[in-house]
């Protein structure tokens, strides 16, 4: 399995890190109270808020330190504003939760992180810290979970190769996070996902928003790095030759590939909490929810006639969803194929089309769409490329039996 580092000069300010820290501490109690409390009055509300409210009033007092404090010390000092702005509330559950949340803070300690005595200091020089194997420890849960969704990428992929080589599935990625300062986004947490270039690894950026969208930010990024991972991770990765880049309106890719991404994670990987990082465990059900909702606003469509930024990209996943993945779905009843048919089709497809025969392949499939002989003249080929991996081979037989007699463009 490929090696997960950190780009050095590329990750959140330490402001910024506090921020994201207390965010996740704050949510990990939130979902410890929801799990447990069975009524979630009025008083369950204002707790809430109250703790959240906490996580400003600790970056200002740390602001206004002679010279900023580690993380630790601030989720410390952050725990403490928590445990005297709350001890009104002393049901067990509050009790619990407030546990719960200091229990969590060791997996951001300092004093394990990169050099000794070498702490963050808010300067150029903390960059240093993620140079070093145990470095970036503020940072730890996103390689966690980026390596376990790798694991679960290799095992899905490796099983659909066709001659059974162990290939490399997912290239070593950088892990890199920056601001989100586009307000106008219309989900709360964004990436970018960069093939390897030479003899360098691929890198994943996170764009993680620094107000309160951070909470739903947290909430998405499973969805967020399974895709990266996932679909862009595997993207080709049975070719020879090197990684490339997709547009973002690849309907194949972003569509269709991202569609059965979501359903693999939502029930094989979200359903069992065992398969997040200790850290994140508790927050599994938000995650699943996150998941569902993200994958609803990524897909909707816009309005016919509607030209605002972004929307071509919109129309594209849509398209790909439904126009492939759908589609697909519907050809293996047809066809009375097995379940997941239509799946493993889209995966295999992945591993081995290249960026050029995606968008032909997406063509070929609009174009058979809606007439039934076109639908079942699909079914064969796709079938025998499920066998033979030959991707040439399919794109020439669905053209014939189509009536094609040139290349679909």
């Amino acid at each position: 399995m490929g090696r997960i580092t950190y780009v050095e000069d590329t990750q959140l300010d330490l402001r910024a890190r506090k921020r994201l820290a207390a965010w996740i501490v704050h949510l990990v109690g939130q979902a410890h109270l929801i799990e447990f409390s069975e009524d979630h009055t009025p008083d369950h509300k204002n707790y809430a808020l109250t703790v959240k409210a906490q996580i400003d009033s600790a970056l200002h007092e740390d602001g206004e330190a002679p010279e900023p404090i580690s993380l630790i010390d601030f989720l410390e000092m952050y725990l403490k504003r928590v445990k005297a702005h709350t001890a009104a509330h002393e049901a067990e559950t509050f009790v619990s939760a407030r546990e719960k949340m200091g229990a969590m803070v060791e997996a951001f300690d300092c004093g394990q992180c990169g050099v000794e005595n070498k702490w963050c200091k808010g300067g150029e020089a903390d960059l240093f810290q993620f140079q070093h194997e145990t470095g970036g420890r503020c940072l730890d849960f996103l390689r966690q979970i980026t390596r376990r969704f790798i694991r679960q990428a290799e095992l899905e992929y490796q099983r659909l190769l066709a001659d059974g080589n162990d290939i490399e599935i997912v290239p070593p990625i950088m892990l890199a996070t920056v601001r989100k300062k586009d307000a106008a986004g219309t989900l709360p947490v964004d990436g970018e996902f960069r093939q390897p270039n030479g003899k360098t690894d691929a890198v994943m950026q996170v764009y993680l928003p620094m107000d309160d969208a951070l909470g739903d930010a947290i909430h998405s990024l499973p969805y967020l790095i399974f895709h990266e991972v996932f679909v862009h991770g595997a993207q080709g990765a049975a070719l020879n030759g090197a990684r490339f880049q997709v547009d973002q309106d690849c309907a194949f890719t972003e569509g269709a590939v991202d569609a059965v991404a979501c359903e693999i994670l939502q029930a094989e990987v979200l359903s069992d909490k065992s398969a997040l990082p200790k850290l994140l465990q508790p927050m599994a059900n938000a995650f699943w929810q996150a998941s569902y909702e993200y994958h609803l606003n990524r897909y909707k469509m816009p309005e016919v006639g509607a030209n605002d930024p972004g929307d071509d990209i919109r129309r594209a996943r849509a398209s790909g969803r439904n126009d492939i993945y759908r589609f697909l779905v519907y050809l293996r009843k047809l066809g009375g194929k097995p379940k997941g048919w239509a799946e493993q089709v889209i995966l295999t497809l992945n591993l081995y089309m290249t960026r050029e025969e995606r968008s032909t392949f997406y063509l070929l499939m609009k174009q058979a769409k809606y007439r039934e002989e076109h639908q079942i003249a699909l079914i064969d080929p796709l079938h025998q490329f499920i066998m033979n991996k030959d991707v040439a081979a399919m794109m020439r037989t669905i053209r014939r039996n189509l009536g094609l007699k040139m290349h679909v463009h």
